[in-house]
């Protein structure tokens, strides 16, 4: 290594050390007890005044992503770049994706963007009188943001979800999402037969009036979705991995469970045994990181073609299925 280099390199540690040199362990600590010790750390890094992020989150960057991470918070604290120009260095929008990361400006202008689609404060949208955004997570706006963002119709259609969760009486962001994905879905697959785009995006428009304007069209498709969530209910008692509610177990095998299951198995016991199955087969096959802010560890698991996301409660020790789907090639 050319003496410049291991120059530079140390100059980097010796300015960022106390960030670097946070964590001690030893060759022989376990999974266990780092997952132990880390967890019992509540306050996040707040960097540059940039980025906040739990020390072990932190942690599980590569040396070089975290050098990268320091010095654009720098940059952008001394007013020396521009926001949009480091979200779009590449080198950063890969750690932000990798590791699901989300800058406190983006988080802000996120909420906000959120906001003007449901055309009132975020944290303000009443469900059934109760202001389920009111404490929401920056996870939780990147996860609402997204599922808009990568979906206009779906965000144009926001009232259709607000109505729909209100029939389910949902109470989180969680079971918001699977509720407005799940009536979407149904609408747009009644209007299904026909080849001619403008037809069908007409009769797309007419389903979804005719539901909000139509109680006896609400109630056939809230009994629609009780049944499956009724039936998934049944199943969450099995000893085994589950969602982590009934509806979002609903909304994502109604979603996914035609492309796993057997064509002659497609019910919610097949697609649950075979979310399960392969967590198991996928032990040694699993990306693991820790969200942002600590609370909980994401288990990714892609093999065979298929993929599973496990989520698990850093405090409690609890896992949840997020999703077990065929991922598009």
């Amino acid at each position: 290594m050319s003496t410049i280099k291991q120059s530079l390199i140390e100059h980097d540690r010796q300015k960022y050390k106390n960030v670097l040199l946070i964590f001690q362990f030893q060759p022989g600590d376990t999974e266990q007890r780092k997952t132990s010790f880390c967890s019992q750390i509540l306050s996040l890094f707040d960097i540059n005044g940039q980025l906040k992020i739990h020390p072990w989150a932190f942690h599980g960057l590569t040396y070089n992503e975290k050098i990268r991470i320091l010095d654009v918070t720098e940059q952008l604290k001394k007013g020396n770049l521009r926001f949009s120009q480091c979200v779009s260095i590449k080198v950063i929008e890969s750690i932000l994706k990798n590791y699901e990361l989300q800058f406190d400006r983006q988080i802000f202008e996120r909420e906000k963007q959120l906001s003007v689609y449901f055309n009132q404060n975020l944290r303000d949208v009443t469900i059934n009188e109760r202001t389920i955004f009111d404490n929401i997570k920056p996870s939780e706006i990147k996860r609402l943001f997204d599922l808009l963002r990568n979906n206009a119709k779906l965000k144009t259609n926001l009232p259709l979800m607000v109505v729909f969760a209100g029939l389910n009486q949902v109470s989180n962001v969680s079971d918001f999402c699977a509720c407005g994905e799940f009536i979407y879905r149904a609408l747009s697959k009644s209007t299904n037969g026909t080849a001619i785009l403008q037809n069908l995006v007409s009769k797309e428009s007419k389903a979804i009036e005719n539901f909000m304007e139509n109680d006896a069209v609400k109630k056939d498709y809230k009994n629609r979705f009780t049944v499956i969530v009724n039936r998934c209910s049944e199943l969450m008692v099995n000893d085994c991995l589950h969602f982590s509610s009934p509806m979002t177990f609903a909304n994502h095998f109604s979603k996914h469970g035609a492309e796993v299951c057997p064509s002659d198995q497609v019910n919610e016991e097949t697609y649950l045994r075979l979310a399960n199955e392969h967590v198991m087969q996928g032990h040694d096959r699993v990306k693991v990181i820790l969200t942002q802010d600590g609370t909980s560890i994401k288990h990714t698991y892609k093999f065979d073609q298929k993929l599973a996301i496990v989520i698990e409660d850093v405090k409690t020790g609890r896992k949840c299925i997020a999703t077990f789907f065929k991922p598009r090639t």
